[in-house]
């Protein structure tokens, strides 16, 4: 079986298989909350005091700018304890006041995420599960310079969904497409038809299908037909049989016996011819002129 030979749920379940295949690897490959901490980041602490502060006026762009902006939390696929949190912030510079220098940076928020006061072990933890994720969506209610994005494709269940029915579109749609112009262009050779059996020629215990249905109703003759058949065979058979008187049957001729030896007399005897043998093996006639008996 070719390429050109599958079907399109063929494809489908090569696109389902290929893509629980690619997310199990995805998210094996993943990163984790360990291994993604960058060495060069901002704390959680100086995270918390920019985004608390009121939007800064930008000499440079002559618009108030929040000083925490662009910030996405991104789950890790295998461990739910961790975010990793993005943005951008701004940091004044110390030669130029009112002027600031926007930076990118990246931290790993771990949970319970901690808050200033916490860190400092000024007041108890309130909150054992608090997230980054519940901390901003609290500071957007009472900021509304604060706006934050949620990576939710980076979830395990998500990875999973998405590059399954991103896989089973993919090739259990368009690949199918993509071999059916490749045929219809000459690139391809077309798939091989299957033969059709007629399953009612093995017997008569299943059901007949329509084209021996049809068949047979193609070949079932009228009551005209079957009437017209049966006269001409009769009058077929009464020319073919010999004539009966009663139940005996008249001899059309008389054999005559045959008697060799009344045929002989009849004949009259006629006079033996000479003949000579010869052979070196076995006596035959010998051809020639008959000699004379003495």
């Amino acid at each position: 079986m070719g390429v050109e030979d599958l079907k399109r749920w063929h494809w489908v379940v090569i696109g389902l298989v290929g893509g629980l295949l690619m997310a199990w690897v995805r998210v094996e490959m993943a990163d984790s909350a360990e291994g993604a901490r960058p060495e060069k980041s901002i704390s959680a602490a100086r995270f918390q005091h920019a985004l608390e502060l009121s939007p800064a006026y930008d000499a440079a762009t002559k618009r108030y700018v929040p000083h925490v902006f662009d910030v996405v939390v991104s789950p890790f696929a295998n461990d739910s304890q961790h975010y990793r949190v993005t943005g951008t912030y701004l940091k004044p510079l110390d030669t130029t006041p009112g002027f600031y220098q926007p930076m990118q940076f990246v931290f790993i928020a771990d949970t319970p995420f901690l808050l200033v006061e916490e860190q400092q072990r000024l007041t108890p933890v309130e909150d054992a599960d608090r997230t980054v994720l519940s901390y901003l969506e609290k500071e957007a209610k009472w900021h509304p310079w604060v706006k934050y994005r949620y990576a939710w494709w980076n979830e395990k269940r998500w990875v999973y969904v998405l590059w399954t029915a991103g896989s089973v579109v993919v090739v259990g749609g368009i690949v199918p497409v993509l071999v059916r112009l490749m045929i219809g262009a000459g690139l391809a050779r077309p798939p091989r038809r299957e033969e059709e059996y007629d399953l009612s020629r093995f017997g008569n215990g299943g059901s007949r299908t329509k084209a021996a249905e049809a068949k047979l109703s193609a070949t079932e003759m009228s009551e005209e037909e079957l009437a017209d058949l049966k006269h001409r065979e009769e009058s077929l058979s009464g020319f073919l049989q010999p004539k009966r008187e009663g139940d005996e049957q008249v001899a059309t001729a008389e054999v005559k016996p045959l008697h060799r030896e009344a045929e002989s007399a009849a004949a009259g005897a006629r006079p033996e011819e000479g003949k000579d043998y010869g052979g070196e093996f076995y006596p035959t006639v010998a051809h020639g002129k008959p000699q004379k008996r003495s």
